[in-house]
């Protein structure tokens, strides 16, 4: 369970994030929902709204499609535009092969898809492409670009370095898959908070904006590209202890999902009967096989997409590719219901996700209150008419972004998780859906057949987070396996504990039995499983002048971990061999019977202690190996020689598109009247001259110039430019300035004026000398400017100036500022006159409280008359002594 989940609070009709920074420093946390066809990137930051990170081009989302080339990367729109020429060198939809084996029926299925060399990767099996005869990419470097990509945007948009994210993942992904994903974000350098469910984001986003005075089950519906997920949610208020708030707690009841029911399941059979109507078209002009040409049937793809998402609106479109193959254009006509016919066997699971749900939940129709479409393929017009025929039109909701709710959602997490924010607290329960078991053999012994057993450590209820402790009756050293339950049974890892038989040779003549052993099990947060330390614990015989001292450290340490108090005594009841403990810490471990026999016995005193000894756990992975160090280093080589290329080529690029912009508004700015004016033909002509030259570098040769050569172009262009646009510039300025100055000069004479003019009271506060130097200031600054303006009326508009603007602005400054000194003298006190001698009584009169109290510092008293503040009399912002301000 996870608590402290931040609540965004309407602020008009935007988000405004209810979070102080408790960090000096501040910094970007953002959040990634990473599709199969796009990625969405949110972002949050001390200050600043949650909010969609936009990318180069200015969209909310960036297509999930790389394009590698002659060392060249390209992203999002300019990798599609570029997919169709080059279908070898795009990497697209690669999230399905995330944690997959190369022979999985997924990898299978791409292969036949798209037109790029997938490879099998030598070490682990796992899905790679060849680049060339020396590159081959992993899908986690692939991955990894994007991510990289994704967080460069979000530095980009919000000027701050991203310290953390949190990624959502379809929540069928297993431990496989979720750690393909943080392989690639650690090479990308993104530092993962957490992984979370793509429908627990978008509940969570749910739950923000609203309140549950009442509990309500709702179920997310998601048909993504890759696959579609329906969960069970279940949203109430809850009192976290007596007296306080209320909080939304916010449950997973239960998930349903078709890993291959997708959108783009739909594009591909839309792409086929694209393809089948050319051939028809085309017949004996068509040489080729259009479906063994990659470039043809990319463009297909790609137009299926089009006309899927135009179909969703519409009854009917044309679909036209220009030069598909063979120089030979396609147009046909596509209806809706042609659509509907030729993914007959989508729509036939499309409601399969949702019965899984009630099923799993014991619930029915009745008791949902809305369906909630999520993802783009909620807009396709039969994926809509299926699922209101099971739930009824009136409990279909669109009442989210479909695009955005699930990235919105990991970014309120992320900002929960990065502890730089205050947030208001919503509590969420998310599962475990896939469920894991323990295998492991029984003690060997002679005679006697091998034994294997099979504990469900973690169900598909189990809430993400838990740790469990295994125990294991063993006197040598022994495996375990964690593996999945259903399916084939993929084997996740082995752990093999050692240290057993030494530890049982080292207590064989005090240990009372065999040991007990225990290995801790996690099923994170983020879905993965982790094993911790391994302990055995022996029952031994110690007298009291063994113990008088009392545990060590250590012992009571480890004693606290295994849940065992520190009096020494044994446990009562064990668990059989093989039982989970899922709260080790509860344990009993009180001996009455121990006690009972010390007291009574009149030989020394014997106590039952347990001895806990730390054991070494080697853990292999099996099935599919995570990267490893010496990989990851590799990888990492790799992907920042790509980096850095990338840096060159968008320093070049920047350098250049300097370049010709400076040449276009140059070309304008000669033709500018003032330019006219104020240079001579022959300053004009010779940059011109510099302009056509540098125009026509760009026309032939700017694209393969280095950056540091287009950096040193630009720079003599702009100091050839530089002193034309100087006189332009002074002769724009100068009648503004000097009407500036001769205004300051006014002013100053009229605070002179009102100097000299001061009361005799008042004459003091000024000496002669300060008004004099004051006076000689203006009368300088008046003489300067009638010289200067003299001067610069003999020259001609083409001249370089002798009137200068920052000169007069500098001048001017030296007056006001002097003038600001003067202004801000302070007066001198008048001084008080001596005090009267009051024969009057001394005595306070009290008042009632309320009403007016009389002057008890008569006037001429030296000393003011201390006066009783009352509680309503108190100055704003004081309290009384002992209170308190409210925070």
């Amino acid at each position: 369970m996870r608590f402290l989940y931040p609540i965004f609070a309407l602020w008009g009709i935007g988000l405004c994030i209810l979070v102080a920074s408790l960090q000096p420093a501040s910094a970007a946390v953002i959040g990634i929902d990473y599709g199969t066809d796009w990625f969405k990137v949110s972002i949050v930051k001390p200050g600043i709204p949650l909010d969609i990170v936009l990318n180069a081009e200015s969209k909310r989302k960036t297509p999930a499609i790389v394009l590698v080339r002659d060392g060249d990367r390209r992203y999002g729109s300019d990798a599609v535009s570029l997919a169709t020429r080059f279908p070898q060198d795009t990497y697209g939809a690669l999230k399905n092969l995330l944690g997959k084996l190369y022979d999985d029926p997924i990898a299978e299925e791409y292969r036949k898809t798209f037109t790029n060399s997938m490879v099998k990767d030598a070490k682990r099996g796992t899905v790679a492409f060849k680049y060339d005869d020396k590159t081959v990419y992993t899908v986690e470097e692939l991955v990894a670009m994007q991510l990289a990509q994704a967080k460069h945007q979000a530095e980009v948009a919000g000027g701050e370095v991203v310290t953390g994210a949190v990624i959502t993942v379809p929540p069928y992904w297993g431990h496989f898959e979720r750690r393909a994903l943080l392989d690639a974000a650690e090479l990308a350098g993104l530092r993962v908070l957490m992984l979370m469910n793509d429908e627990t984001a978008v509940a969570l986003n749910y739950a923000s904006g609203r309140s549950f005075p009442h509990p309500q089950y709702h179920i997310f519906y998601d048909m993504g590209a890759g696959g579609t997920v329906a969960a069970l949610v279940k949203f109430q208020s809850v009192e976290p202890k007596k007296g306080a708030r209320n909080v939304t707690e916010l449950e997973v009841k239960a998930t349903g999902y078709d890993a291959s029911l997708g959108g783009h399941s739909v594009d591909v059979k839309l792409q086929q009967h694209l393809a089948e109507q050319f051939a028809k078209k085309a017949g004996d002009k068509l040489k080729g096989d259009v479906f063994q040409d990659s470039r043809a049937m990319a463009k297909l793809l790609k137009e299926a997409n089009r006309v899927k998402q135009i179909l969703s609106a519409n009854q009917e479109t044309i679909s036209s590719v220009e030069g598909l193959m063979e120089d030979l254009d396609f147009k046909v006509l596509v209806t809706r219901s042609t659509l509907e016919d030729i993914s007959n066997d989508v729509k036939s699971r499309v409601q399969d996700p949702v019965k899984s749900v009630l099923a799993q939940a014991n619930l029915t129709v009745a008791d949902i209150d809305s369906l909630v479409l999520v993802g783009g393929g909620g807009r396709i017009p039969f994926i809509q008419a299926a699922l209101i025929d099971l739930v009824g039109e009136e409990k279909i909701a669109k009442n989210v972004n479909a695009d955005e709710a699930a990235v919105m959602g990991a970014g309120l997490e992320a900002a929960t998780l990065s502890r730089q924010f205050r947030v208001k607290e919503i509590r969420v329960k998310d599962i475990n859906i896939h469920p894991i078991e323990v295998v492991y053999d029984a003690e060997p012994k002679e005679d006697a057949a091998n034994r294997t057993f099979r504990t469900t450590l973690f169900s598909n209820k189990t809430v993400l987070g838990a740790k469990k402790l295994m125990n294991f009756k063993r006197k040598t050293d022994f495996d375990y396996e964690l593996a999945y339950k259903t399916g084939n049974k993929p084997v996740i890892l082995r752990a093999h504990v050692g240290g057993v038989t030494d530890a049982v040779d080292k207590f064989k003549n005090r240990a009372f039995g065999d040991p007990k052993v225990k290995s801790l099990i996690e099923l994170t947060e983020s879905g993965l499983v982790s094993v911790g330390e391994a302990t055995a614990q022996f029952e031994v015989e110690q007298t009291d002048k063994d113990t008088k001292d009392g545990p060590s450290l250590r012992d009571t340490v480890m004693n606290f971990f295994t849940g065992k108090k520190d009096n020494g005594s044994g446990e009562n009841a064990e668990k059989k061999e093989g039982e989970e403990e899922q709260k080790p810490e509860e344990a009993k471990s009180d001996s009455p019977d121990a006690e009972t026999d010390t007291a009574n016995s009149t030989v020394p005193a014997v106590k039952i202690t347990i001895e806990t000894v730390k054991l070494p756990i080697t853990i292999e992975w099996e099935t599919i190996k995570p990267i490893d160090e010496e990989y990851k280093a590799e990888a990492k080589k790799k992907l920042a020689a790509l980096d850095r290329a990338d840096a060159e080529k968008r320093a070049r690029e920047e350098a250049r598109n300097s370049l010709e912009a400076f040449v276009y508004s140059s070309k304008e700015f000669l033709y500018d009247d003032e330019v006219e004016l104020t240079t001579t033909e022959d300053e004009r002509l010779a940059f011109k001259e510099k302009l056509d030259e540098m125009s026509d570098w760009l026309y032939e040769e700017a694209d393969v110039a280095p950056t540091e050569d287009l950096k040193s172009r630009l720079k003599v262009l702009m100091d050839v430019h530089e002193p034309l646009f100087f006189k332009r510039s002074e002769y724009r300025k100068r009648g503004e300035a000097v009407t500036g100055f001769q205004a300051a000069i006014s002013a100053a004479k009229s605070i002179l004026k009102s100097f000299r003019n001061l009361t005799a009271d008042d004459e003091s506060r000024f000496t002669e000398n300060e008004l004099t130097r004051f006076e000689s200031l203006i009368t300088a600054a008046e003489e300067w400017l009638g010289t200067k303006q003299a001067e610069q009326a003999k020259l001609a508009p083409h001249e370089h100036p002798i009137l200068l603007s920052n000169d007069l602005s500098t001048k001017a400054q030296e007056i006001t500022k002097e003038m600001s000194k003067l202004l801000a003298k302070p007066k001198k006190r008048k001084p008080s006159p001596k005090a009267s001698t009051s024969t009057s009584s001394t005595t306070p009169t009290s008042t009632p409280t309320g009403a007016a109290e009389e002057d008890q510092n008569p006037k001429g008293s030296e000393e003011p008359a201390e006066k009783e503040t009352t509680r309503q009399e108190q100055p704003e912002g004081q309290t009384e002594a002992g209170g308190h301000d409210e925070l």
